[in-house]
C-alpha cells in the first residue's frame, strides 16, 4: 500500500477548521481501511507560512490548507505538489478550492431574517476577505429586492481578529455603529466571533438582544456560540463534508487525475436558531410579548 505524505495547514482555533480536520480524518480512516485505498501519514500545523521550510524538508506528496494570508497563498501557488484551499480568504487564489457556497449563506441569512419581519438591517464583517465580500454582497442583493437597505461596519475581522488590533477600539466602533441604527434591527455578522463581538457590545449599552437587536453569526461554533448570553444563533457551516472532499480531491491531484484545479462550493441549508434572533419584529408590544 503506497503511503502519503500530507500536511494539514489548519486553524485549530475556530470550529472551521477542527470540522475540515475531522472530515479529513474520516476520509483517511476509510482509505486505510479498503483494501484499493492509499495510507496517509498526516502532520499538522498552523496556516502560518513560518513553518513551510520545515515543511518543505519533510517532502510532503500533498498539502491541505487554510489560506488566510497573502504571504501564505503567493508562496503556496509557488509550491511544486498539489495544494488544495479551503477557504476564499484570498480572493484571487487560482488553485484547488473547496469551501462553502457564501452566495447561499448571505441568502440564508436575509430570508432568516425578512420572514421574522425586519425592516432595519446590518452588517458587521471584513471588507478584503473574499467569503466576507460574498456573504455581504448576497446578503445585501435579497434585502435590498425586499425593499430595504442594509447598513454596514467593516471591520479587520476574520474568524479571529488580529493580535495587534486594541480589543476597545473594536467596541468602540461597534457601539457607535450599533447606537445609529434604527431599532428594532436584524445584524449579519460575517462569522461566530464578530457576532459575538455585536452581542456583547449590546450589553454594554443595554440593548436587549433579540428584542432590540437580532443577531446571526455563521460557523456554528459551539465555543463562540455558547461563550455568552444569549446564545448565538448561527448558520452551519459543512466543514466536515468540506474536509472529506479536499482530501479525495487532494488524493486525486496526488495521483495525477486532475489536470485542471477543481473548485468547488458546498451548499448548506440548515441554521442553528437560538436566543440571539429567535424574535420577531413587530409594532405592538402586546403582540410582541406574546
Amino acid at each position: 500500500m503506497k503511503t502519503y505524505r500530507v500536511a494539514l495547514l489548519l486553524p485549530m482555533e475556530i470550529a472551521y477548521g477542527r470540522g475540515v480536520m475531522q472530515g479529513v480524518g474520516n476520509y483517511v480512516a476509510a482509505q486505510m481501511r479498503s483494501e484499493s485505498g492509499f495510507a496517509w501519514r498526516l502532520y499538522r500545523s498552523r496556516p502560518d507560512p513560518g513553518i513551510l521550510p520545515l515543511m518543505k524538508q519533510w517532502k510532503p506528496d500533498g498539502v491541505s490548507a487554510h489560506i488566510a494570508t497573502r504571504e501564505l497563498a503567493d508562496r503556496l501557488a509557488r509550491w511544486k505538489t498539489p495544494v488544495i484551499n479551503t477557504t476564499t480568504t484570498i480572493p484571487d487564489w487560482k488553485g484547488a478550492l473547496i469551501e462553502v457556497d457564501h452566495h447561499m449563506v448571505g441568502r440564508m441569512a436575509a430570508k432568516h431574517f425578512l420572514d421574522r419581519g425586519f425592516r432595519s438591517f446590518g452588517y458587521v464583517g471584513s471588507d478584503w476577505a473574499g467569503f466576507s465580500l460574498v456573504r455581504e454582497s448576497a446578503f445585501r442583493q435579497v434585502i435590498g429586492q425586499a425593499g430595504y437597505l442594509v447598513d454596514s461596519l467593516h471591520l479587520n475581522y476574520l474568524p479571529l481578529p488580529p493580535t495587534d488590533q486594541a480589543w476597545d477600539s473594536i467596541d468602540g466602533q461597534v457601539i457607535a455603529w450599533l447606537q445609529r441604527l434604527e431599532k428594532p434591527t436584524a445584524i449579519f455578522a460575517s462569522n461566530d466571533r464578530p457576532a459575538r463581538e455585536v452581542a456583547d457590545a449590546c450589553a454594554s449599552i443595554a440593548l436587549r438582544v433579540p428584542d432590540a437587536v437580532a443577531i446571526l453569526g455563521v460557523d456554528d461554533d459551539e465555543y463562540e456560540c455558547f461563550l455568552g448570553d444569549p446564545p448565538l444563533s448561527s448558520i452551519c457551516n459543512p466543514s466536515e463534508k468540506i474536509g472529506r472532499l479536499a482530501a479525495e480531491t487532494l488524493e486525486a491531484m496526488m495521483l495525477g487525475k486532475d489536470d485542471e484545479p477543481i473548485r468547488r462550493m458546498i451548499p448548506t441549508r440548515q441554521i442553528a436558531v437560538r436566543r440571539s434572533s429567535d424574535s420577531y419584529a413587530v409594532d405592538d408590544p402586546y403582540l410582541k410579548s406574546a
